[in-house]
């Protein structure tokens, strides 16, 4: 039987983490015949040599090392483009696919053949506590038809290792339109439904119940420049989206930046010295001029004292969620 699934990893110096998540995803991979590929970004630590053993371990196993560094985003699309098979299950290096997840999730692809599978799973902290479910109950086992219809329930349900989908929605077309958004991955697949839902009339999207996938809450390689990314990328990821879903996408991104410029987002960017005047002018053009002003006042506020007061609101918010 041809092959159905590639496991797509991107992974960047973070070798500890990858190392855990392939303990448990390469002997299911291969059992099943699952192939996974991995892309490394030049890591500087002993990422290679870790990988040229494992390719001598697992039949399933392919991986390619980029002679230079080639951004978050060129990464995850090399990745992506090394799968072989109909279905790409894009994750994280440091995911963790729990045992049994992959022979969940192929016996869904061969039964429902779906365009769009959103897996569930448990959002853990980095010492691998539990914190909470991917999936609200009222998306568990829900279907749907129609992206558009789609769109608003799923667009943050989708990061890497949460969804399987088509390879044929990773390609060019859509990734140059998204290039600099840092999630041209799931934008990708949003418009590879809408285009096919246009053509066909309808869609599969199928969400899972079964916990197949843990999502470590750790400190991502990105973070130093996360602010550009939440405050300006984020943002132009929604503007550049097909007209079709413009109607959705304009109220959740005014929604999206209401949050965004609440005063305990912009003190944490404060304080961890990401919101400066030169950032609010930079990454703050879809913000309002009420919401810029707010920031610029934040800028006055000295890093030490942002990080007191940030620590402050931690603590109140602990105590009340668990004393009221």
């Amino acid at each position: 039987m041809d092959k159905i699934l590639s496991v797509c990893i991107p992974t960047y110096n973070r070798l500890n983490y990858l190392k855990e998540s392939m303990n448990v995803l390469l002997p299911q991979a291969e059992q099943l015949g699952i192939d996974v590929c991995i892309s490394d970004n030049a890591s500087p630590d002993s990422t290679g040599e870790y990988l040229k053993s494992l390719s001598s371990q697992y039949k399933c196993f392919r991986y390619f090392i980029q002679p230079s560094n080639l951004g978050l985003e060129q990464n995850m699309i090399k990745a992506m483009s090394m799968a072989e098979t109909n279905y790409i299950l894009p994750i994280g290096d440091d995911e963790i696919m729990v045992d049994g997840a992959l022979r969940l999730i192929i016996a869904k692809l061969i039964d429902k053949q779906p365009d769009l599978l959103i897996l569930n799973g448990w959002h853990i902290s980095s010492n691998s506590k539990y914190r909470r479910e991917h999936l609200p109950a009222r998306l568990q086992n829900h279907l749907f038809d129609n992206p558009i219809e789609a769109f608003p329930e799923l667009w943050d349900k989708m990061p890497l290792g949460s969804f399987v989908v088509s390879k044929y929605c990773f390609n060019d077309r859509y990734f140059n339109n998204f290039l600099g958004t840092s999630h041209a991955y799931s934008a990708m697949v949003w418009e590879y439904l809408l285009e096919k839902f246009k053509l066909n009339g309808k869609i599969h999207i199928e969400c899972s119940a079964e916990h197949t996938v843990l999502f470590r809450s750790v400190k991502k390689s990105y973070s130093f420049y996360s602010m550009q990314i939440h405050f300006y990328e984020i943002p132009q990821w929604f503007i550049r989206l097909s007209l079709e879903y413009n109607r959705v996408s304009r109220v959740i991104l005014s929604q999206y930046i209401d949050k965004q410029s609440k005063f305990a987002s912009l003190l944490k960017y404060r304080a961890d010295g990401q919101l400066t005047h030169y950032t609010v002018y930079k990454f703050m053009g879809e913000f309002s001029d009420k919401q810029r002003k707010k920031a610029l006042l934040i800028t006055k506020v000295p890093q030490n004292v942002a990080k007191f007061l940030l620590l402050a609101i931690k603590i109140i918010s602990t105590i009340k969620n668990r004393w009221l």
